[in-house]
């Protein structure tokens, strides 16, 4: 099967749902070559001009493979196409903030993980109010954060900034949308122990971040 027969199959299981119910982003992995992120975009383009349900572009996979520099034109097609764009970014300590500010001056929608921003990329988080994607369970038994104590989805709740609950790969995690809500909820240490004015917040905030079907567009 070809990845455009694959993205074709699994789009027409997306589309048995409302528009507001399920969308497709497609993801470029960091470990592949460029001839394979060319082709990835290009059924990408191709998927969207048909008026698919593919909804943005993200880019993850190994964090510390690949000059991030070299997707600058990738992006710039996906947006000018009207696809939302995220980005896995400082999900280590080992990735540089040289890359970081890179990654940001892309203009992403969203931001992955986003666990080790150094005071100047936060910054300009805060100015562009930057949805960060944030995965509970997976930073926790990745070993990224320590406790949800001093997860960093307590530094954008403070100043209610953007964010949005997410699973990150419910599968390998063994979570889904609901367990990570869960978690917000529960008390101190099994959780954060917001209340339920504000998980309903939180919730607010993670719908209006979502990629859209934008009518109209290519």
């Amino acid at each position: 099967m070809s990845r455009e027969e694959y993205m074709r199959v699994v789009l027409e299981e997306v589309e048995r749902y409302d528009e507001d119910r399920a969308g497709l982003i497609m993801t470029l992995d960091r470990t592949k070559g460029p001839e394979i992120w060319q082709e990835c975009l290009e059924i990408a383009l191709k998927l969207k001009r048909e008026g698919r349900r593919l909804l943005g572009v993200d880019l993850a996979g190994d964090p510390l493979k690949s000059d991030v520099s070299i997707f600058r034109s990738f992006f710039e097609k996906a947006q000018e196409a009207g696809l939302g764009i995220t980005l896995h970014i400082a999900e280590t300590t080992a990735n540089t903030d040289e890359e970081t500010l890179k990654l940001l001056s892309y203009r992403p929608d969203r931001l992955g993980h986003a666990t080790f921003l150094n005071e100047e990329a936060v910054g300009i988080v805060m100015k562009e109010n930057t949805c960060i994607e944030i995965c509970l369970s997976s930073n926790l038994l990745c070993k990224t954060v320590s406790d949800l104590e001093t997860h960093h989805i307590r530094q954008y709740l403070n100043c209610d900034h953007p964010i949005a609950i997410c699973t990150d790969d419910a599968l390998p995690f063994r979570t889904t949308l609901l367990a990570e809500y869960a978690l917000l909820l529960a008390a101190p240490p099994y959780g954060l122990g917001l209340s339920q004015d504000e998980v309903r917040k939180v919730a607010e905030m993670s719908l209006q971040s979502r990629f859209k079907v934008l009518k109209g567009t290519p």
